[in-house]
């Protein structure tokens, strides 16, 4: 049995001295209460190059998707949703309609087959108020659809409201095909090689009559050419939009394959400086 004098104070028999544990640790910190918002973000309250950088994310059309805007029963799911930022207040409407507007090309006449034969009093434009389309800088003619028998409805005319987008900048034409092209003479219907380039013209023209002619300052600034590989350079559609716009004296800028390369000889054949 052991003594008093050979047990140690951790000993169970030891009744003399008190048993001896392991400190206790420290309670553990206790978490953060998740935050949790009292009332709306203030939003209207950031700086405004945050503002246009948030609404700028939340209302452009991403790459993957195209950014000319036009009649598309897709609208209702791919651009109704970003508007309803529109809906908010005065202030955010005022930003809102400013960087849509300004940032998409809008398309005059509707190349949707569901919309292709659409009056001008029912086209995209001729929907929007006036105040949203000061906003617009791009518009677009897409040439090619019905081609061998353009619609009756595919003229400019005072429906499209185009005097009144003030901010209008540029004027982009998109070809997909050029019938003056050989590979279309069966298919001509017995109409004059360069009818459509001609018809495309009147387009082309109406549209910059509209939008300020010829007078410096005024209006449309440029007009932009796209055309898919088959279109040529040198052929008649294109020619004859060179030359329009070089009769209200815009600069023509191309976009398109090959386009970034062109040798000086092939736009002096075009009249291009």
């Amino acid at each position: 049995m052991a003594t008093a004098a050979t047990l140690t104070p951790m000993d169970p028999e030891n009744r003399h001295y008190p048993l001896v544990y392991p400190p206790t640790p420290p309670p553990a910190p206790k978490r953060p209460k998740p935050w949790k918002p009292k009332g709306p973000f203030p939003f209207a309250r950031l700086p405004s190059e945050l503002r246009t950088l948030v609404l700028e994310h939340a209302l452009i059309l991403p790459r993957s998707q195209h950014r000319t805007i036009d009649l598309d029963p897709q609208n209702r799911h791919d651009i109704l949703p970003r508007l309803n930022l529109l809906l908010v207040s005065k202030q955010l409407h005022a930003d809102a309609s400013r960087i849509f507007y300004s940032t998409h090309t809008f398309r005059i006449l509707p190349t949707h087959g569901r919309f292709f034969h659409t009056q001008p009093r029912h086209t995209l434009l001729s929907r929007l108020p006036r105040r949203h389309l000061a906003h617009i800088r791009s518009v677009e003619l897409r040439v090619g659809p019905g081609w061998s028998s353009p619609p009756k409805s595919w003229r400019i005319a005072d429906a499209h409201k185009l005097e009144h987008c003030v901010g209008l900048r540029e004027l982009r034409v998109f070809a997909e095909c050029d019938p003056s092209h050989d590979a279309f003479s069966g298919f001509r219907g017995g109409k004059e090689k360069g009818f459509y380039a001609e018809f495309v013209g009147g387009l082309v023209s109406g549209v910059l009559e509209r939008t300020g002619g010829a007078r410096e300052g005024k209006g449309i600034e440029r007009v932009v050419v796209e055309r898919w590989p088959s279109v040529r350079m040198d052929g008649e559609l294109v020619r004859k939009v060179v030359e329009r716009a070089q009769e209200f004296g815009k600069s023509v800028l191309f976009v398109g394959p090959e386009d970034a390369a062109l040798e000086d000889e092939e736009q002096a054949k075009l009249g291009i400086d």
